[in-house]
């Protein structure tokens, strides 16, 4: 009898054991695959970032669409982040170095404005997909809400941290109620 309590009493613990260490290793996962990108508050990464000074280009972050009509936000605990104009970022003009991509200015601006996003290394394409900004995230807003970016007016195929800016380029990220609608 004693035995039999001693070998239930082993299998418990090593099920708590292999239990625990399922847990740790999905968190390391998650981890290293989704990163969340807090403000970061040195300046001077910043100005490194934007001072390039090599060509201009102009930044807006905006959430017009859910903004105009909040009726579409499911996740309510957000609601006071969403800003009542419905920009995050003004249309602001940055100095940036050539080759410079989609990602780099984003990432800049939003350290140098202290805007959270989340950023997501994806599998099996190249490149960043961001999924939240300002702790609004994709699905917020419905299946098919997120966040797109255009380039000067074009919705390029190309993921940000794969999109080379040119001098003048005009960058908008936006959320979208229902990407379909955009394509």
């Amino acid at each position: 009898m004693q035995d039999e309590l001693f070998k239930k009493t082993k299998r418990k613990k090593y099920k708590f054991i292999a239990t625990a260490v399922i847990l740790v290793l999905f968190g390391l996962m998650a981890f290293f695959t989704m990163r969340i990108i807090a403000p970061d508050h040195s300046e001077n990464k910043v100005k490194k970032a934007v001072k390039g000074n090599d060509i201009s280009v102009t930044l807006e972050i905006n959430c017009k669409s859910l903004s105009k009509d909040m009726t579409q936000l499911k996740n309510r605990d957000i609601k006071e982040y969403i800003p009542k104009n419905g920009y995050f970022l003004k249309k602001k003009e940055y100095k940036i170095k050539k080759n410079s991509t989609v990602y780099d200015i984003f990432k800049a601006a939003c350290r140098e404005k202290k805007i959270p996003f989340i950023k997501e290394q994806k599998t099996g394409y190249s490149g960043v997909y961001v999924s939240s900004i300002g702790h609004l995230a994709e699905f917020d807003a419905g299946r098919n809400s997120g966040w797109m970016y255009s380039v000067n007016g074009e919705i390029p195929n190309l993921s940000a941290s794969e999109y080379k800016l040119k001098n003048k380029d005009k960058i908008v990220w936006y959320y979208v109620i229902n990407y379909k609608n955009e394509m």
